[in-house]
């Protein structure tokens, strides 16, 4: 009878375990590979462009150690201390040109054009006395290579003299505006051939374009009052 007793507390005790809910059971576990992030880093390449040396004007005809640096700096075969017109030529290349040199150096330079646009014949026969005007114009073919029909004349030189009659334009806006030609630009013709009349009636005559004097004529001429 004992052992039968013992017997059936042993089933009891052995009795299989209820299986797990599945809300119950433990997630698996899960190997997760890491990428290696990339990090790119742009770098930016930035030129900058070196400020031109001796970017400033010469006095014409100056002389000193900063003109024998400057032509040493240029490469010029005569090295002579004197900044002449070799040198100046040299110079403004080396600057861009003139008309570079012009617009960094004369920033401020009138901008108006005459809207009606007359010849340069035209316009000398406005302003100039007729006992000059052909004398006038072949001032204006030395000068700039400007030719009577021409209505604009968009010449620079080395010296930064403008236009038809070669105004220098560290000159021009105290010329013109005595001129009458106030806020006009050197490039507009007709301001720069009246300009060019002012300079010659008022302003010393034909001295203003003796570079050129072998080029043009100048007998004959007798100095008048500008009429009108």
């Amino acid at each position: 009878m004992k052992l039968f007793i013992a017997g059936v507390c042993c089933l009891l005790a052995w009795s299989p375990a209820a299986p797990l809910n599945e809300a119950m059971r433990p997630a698996p576990v899960m190997m997760t590979a890491t990428a290696p992030v990339l990090t790119t880093t742009t770098t930016t390449t930035t030129t900058t462009t070196p400020p031109l040396m001796y970017n400033y004007p010469f006095g014409m005809y100056k002389r000193g150690s900063d003109v024998v640096e400057l032509q040493e700096f240029l490469g010029m075969k005569q090295v002579d201390g004197i900044f002449g017109s070799r040198t100046r030529k040299a110079h403004v290349k080396y600057l861009g040109g003139p008309e570079a040199v012009l617009a960094d150096w004369h920033p401020d330079l009138p901008t108006r054009f005459h809207q009606d646009k007359k010849t340069l014949r035209e316009l000398v026969d406005i302003y100039w006395l007729d006992d000059h005007s052909e004398w006038a114009l072949r001032v204006a073919f030395c000068e700039s290579s400007a030719m009577p029909d021409d209505t604009h004349n968009d010449a620079v030189s080395d010296a930064l003299a403008v236009g038809a009659f070669q105004h220098l334009a560290k000159y021009w806006s105290f010329r013109s505006e005595r001129a009458g030609m106030a806020g006009f630009s050197p490039f507009d013709l007709e301001a720069n051939v009246a300009t060019g009349a002012d300079l010659f009636y008022n302003g010393g005559g034909s001295k203003h374009w003796s570079p050129s004097k072998k080029c043009w004529d100048q007998s004959g001429l007798t100095l008048k009052e500008r009429r009108g």
